[in-house]
């Protein structure tokens, strides 16, 4: 009876779409302006420089609207200390800029998400820069996975993969009754999936070469997003890295 006055009271049966679009307007009433969720698209460009392309993780809703850029929450800092990833095993890259911690909420009713994500990158012609995609493994270490060097009006769209681990709470109830071996398996599996190590120090490409492929319009594998961070590289870092490399 609850359920149906509800409806009766809305007008119509409340989707996953519907609930996601509500979020957005309820934000702008809940948050002050700079708390507020934000459109995860950023301009890619050197300082006091013309942007070589764009980053975002847009979504597409199952009702049939385009697709969007997702709104998260952001916490922004520049760089206290360089970064620094692996190129091959014996040269390491060292690099600086702001740095940005995105949280994003999804919704789910039944275990349906009613969207469909996907990373996407463009360049504007004549313009370039490399895309780096893995984890965080310290504090100055990057291990990247994949790499894309994305110039001159490409339009580079990577579907991206939604995967959860249960809450602690979830957890302890699901080791309670294994026994102690099997606990400390799964115990450091978890700690795994948390801390995200990677024992590769070289980036590994799915379909695109990391230093010399440009991409071409082909799709790419799907990629986890649980487990992936992003790293932009404008185009005269590119050649400041490959003199390195050389």
């Amino acid at each position: 009876m609850l359920r149906k006055q509800l409806v009766a009271a809305i007008g119509r049966e409340v989707t996953t779409t519907d609930f996601t679009n509500y979020q957005r307007f309820h934000n702008r009433k809940l948050f002050k302006q700079e708390y507020q969720p934000r459109p995860f698209c950023y301009a890619i460009r050197r300082p006091d420089h013309y942007p070589e392309g764009t980053l975002s993780i847009e979504a597409q809703l199952d009702d049939g609207a385009l697709a969007d850029p997702i709104h998260t929450t952001v916490a922004w800092s520049p760089a206290a200390r360089p970064m620094k990833f692996s190129i091959d095993a014996s040269t390491q890259v060292q690099f600086g800029g702001d740095r940005f911690v995105h949280g994003w909420v999804a919704h789910q009713f039944g275990g349906y998400s009613g969207l469909t994500l996907q990373l996407v990158a463009r360049a504007r012609q004549f313009s370039s820069f490399i895309l780096l995609v893995g984890s965080i493994a310290s504090a100055d270490l990057f291990v990247p996975k994949y790499g894309m060097i994305i110039q001159n009006k490409d339009d580079l769209r990577v579907p991206l993969i939604l995967e959860t681990i249960p809450t602690p709470k979830e957890f302890q109830d699901a080791i309670e009754s294994l026994s102690p071996e099997q606990q400390r398996f799964a115990k450091g599996f978890r700690a795994m999936q948390l801390a995200r190590p990677r024992r590769s120090s070289s980036p590994r490409t799915s379909c695109r070469s990391s230093s010399s492929t440009r991409s071409t319009g082909k799709l790419p594998e799907p990629v986890s997003a649980m487990d992936t961070d992003l790293f932009i590289f404008p185009a005269a870092q590119r050649s400041d890295l490959v003199r390195r490399r050389r």
